[in-house]
């Protein structure tokens, strides 16, 4: 199984795989307005290819609360939407066991994405971009709940 990718709003929206040994990097998230790139490793084994998405994020009481996991299956796609209008998608090919990361925008600005690095562990930032606003799995909004407030958001594939 490959490493998790986890997408949070520390700030900004960050993008980044725990990848022991440092891995490959996705640098073509830096490579324009609709930036696109691949996770590193095959999400699944032999026929038994899966990516899952797990939601945890705190409430404004400091109540951590965990959504999921929800399941993506052939061609299947979670959107994370951001304050400043601007997304990043996951989508899952069960047939190459590889995840696809897009980040794109909603609106007029187009995403400015920034990599920054410790040791070999590579970080995408998204640097327009607030707060996660909207997380859909499969075409089923699973965040927000409606009427709870969050302070910190996180989205973890694997």
């Amino acid at each position: 199984m490959p490493s998790p990718v986890i997408i949070d709003d520390g700030g900004s929206t960050r993008i980044k795989q725990l990848v022991s040994g440092g891995g490959k990097k996705m640098d073509k998230l830096m490579e324009g307005p609709n930036n696109e790139d691949e996770a590193d490793g095959n999400f699944g084994t032999g026929a038994s290819a899966s990516c899952d998405v797990t939601i945890v994020f705190i409430k404004t009481d400091g109540t951590p609360t965990t959504l999921g996991p929800f399941s993506m299956g052939p061609s299947d796609e979670t959107v994370i939407l951001s304050q400043g209008n601007q997304r990043v998608k996951a989508k899952f090919n069960p047939g190459t066991k590889v995840l696809k990361l897009k980040v794109d925008k909603t609106g007029s600005a187009d995403p400015i994405v920034e990599a920054k690095q410790v040791n070999t562990q590579r970080r995408y930032i998204v640097t327009n971009a607030g707060a996660i606003t909207n997380v859909t799995v499969a075409g089923v909004q699973q965040f927000p709940l409606t009427g709870v407030d969050s302070l910190y958001t996180m989205v973890h594939l694997a």
